[in-house]
């Protein structure tokens, strides 16, 4: 539980700069000078499974976003922040926010929306597709549907577990499986598999994870991960089905790497399973180490963090630090704002402070990058 001071510590300074008001503007964004704006609008998950990794992706993005201004980057312009808040990750209600942003806000963008659910429903929407507002850096694994404006700046679930498989090869671990719940797509399971297989040179078998708390489904489950010898097992799934998965797997096969993906929240982890139990459990990550390296961002990430929040900072603050970094690079080219930040149309290769977004390689996200980290005993992360 002592990870609670830290976080109610940036939810309250997030609070006071009106970050979690719905339609409210931060204060120095507000009163500001009249200057020419760009309205960036962001919808939030206060309380439901991407709630950790929203507050602080944002914590993140607001940092650069204030710089940005404070340093006149985009010259005349400024970034004018715009945010509502859903309770929860219902694809509907993110659905309903960015409606309502878009005809009370107008914003030039929707930045950083959370879960593959939202994505889903806000490229199927009607009404937001004939907006042509780009949607840029969510949070989100899978791929948009075709013809859908949207620009990642993270790896997909495909990638990331790629790169893991590359990793884990080297240091000597060979068989693999991949465990899903119940309630992932069909077509999203499948495709995933065979790009596994197709990486690993060798079969990935997949098993399904039963919905609900029967053990008899569960304990088939079970048998299926051991039957398949895997000496590391990936789970596709949400913080909360990551810990049950990991917990069921590691009591039954102790010593098996239970690799999950960058979105699921080790802090969320700790909150809702014993910290020591988590000991040993492997995230993919989309973002290099936030607390050390080289890199030129990940170091003026630390600094203004720093000068902000009084805690440690997140591999997701350092997430959404960069994916504001991409916007204003985007912004600077000067021009219209959508044609800046559209897909097809944006820069195609962008440098962040060492870290390089590829357009014409990944042209959808930008990056592949990935990397695993561990956790500890006390529930934070070794990378």
């Amino acid at each position: 539980m002592s990870h609670l001071l830290p976080r109610l510590s940036l939810t309250l300074a997030l609070a006071a700069a009106g970050f979690f008001n719905p339609g409210i503007l931060p204060v120095a964004q507000a009163q500001g000078e009249a200057r020419p704006t760009v309205r960036v609008g962001i919808v939030t998950d206060r309380t439901g499974a991407f709630a950790e990794y929203s507050r602080d992706f944002f914590a993140g993005a607001k940092t650069w976003f204030d710089e940005a201004n404070a340093r006149r980057l985009l010259g005349s312009r400024r970034i004018e922040v715009v945010q509502r808040a859903t309770t929860g990750t219902d694809a509907n209600a993110t659905l309903t926010a960015a409606r309502a942003m878009l005809a009370e806000d107008r914003p030039a963008l929707l930045f950083g929306l959370p879960g593959d659910a939202a994505v889903t429903a806000l490229c199927t929407d009607a009404q937001l597709q004939k907006s042509g507002l780009p949607i840029v850096s969510p949070l989100a694994g899978i791929d948009a549907p075709a013809g859908c404006n949207v620009q990642f700046s993270r790896a997909s679930y495909a990638q990331e577990f790629a790169g893991a498989i590359r990793q884990l090869r080297n240091m000597g671990v060979s068989r693999f499986a991949l465990v899903t719940p119940a309630d992932v797509a069909p077509a999203l399971r499948d495709t995933l598999r065979q790009q596994l297989t197709q990486t690993a040179g060798s079969n990935v078998p997949l098993v399904v994870w039963p919905a609900g708390t029967a053990s008899s489904a569960r304990g088939a489950a079970l048998n299926q991960v051991q039957a398949s010898g895997a000496q590391a097992v990936f789970v596709l799934a949400d913080s909360l089905e990551y810990g049950e998965i990991y917990n069921a797997v590691t009591e039954r096969q102790p010593g098996t790497l239970v690799v999950g993906p960058s979105l699921v929240n080790p802090v969320t982890l700790s909150g809702l399973f014993p910290t020591p139990r988590l000991q040993g459990a492997v995230l993919s990550q989309a973002v290099p180490d936030p607390t050390r390296g080289s890199l030129a961002v990940v170091r003026e990430f630390r600094q203004l963090f720093g000068k902000y929040f009084a805690e440690a900072p997140t591999h997701a603050a350092l997430e959404g630090f960069i994916a504001a970094r991409l916007v204003v690079e985007r912004l600077r080219t000067g021009g219209d704002v959508p044609d800046a930040l559209s897909r097809g149309t944006a820069t195609k290769v962008i440098d962040v402070g060492g870290m390089s977004f590829d357009y014409t390689r990944f042209p959808a996200r930008g990056t592949e990058f990935a990397d695993l980290a561990m956790m500890r005993k006390d529930g934070s992360l070794a990378q």
